[in-house]
């Protein structure tokens, strides 16, 4: 968590930097489409516990296997994602 954290200070500045002309733009759209501020928390929930649980994965295994395994997650949902869309 610690690490999540860091990371999200540390890239305020570039935020700023880049995108913070549109920040008011981007604010009137969160209060007014309640699917964007849902989208939004739901991908971070989602994004930190992917995080916690490659830890544990690797606390239990080691780094390779994780990797190995990570890949081979990958190749699934591409191949999974092509059947579902008949491509």
């Amino acid at each position: 968590a610690v690490t999540s954290i860091l990371s999200f200070l540390w890239s305020l500045p570039l935020l700023a930097i880049t995108e913070g002309g549109k920040w008011d733009d981007f604010v009137e759209v969160a209060r007014t489409t309640p699917a964007v501020m849902n989208n939004l928390l739901a991908s971070g929930f989602f994004f930190y516990g992917y995080n916690e649980l490659a830890t544990l994965t690797i606390k239990k295994t080691n780094a390779i296997t994780q990797s190995v395994a990570n890949t081979a997650k990958r190749v699934i949902i591409i191949i999974g994602v092509a059947i579902v869309l008949g491509e």
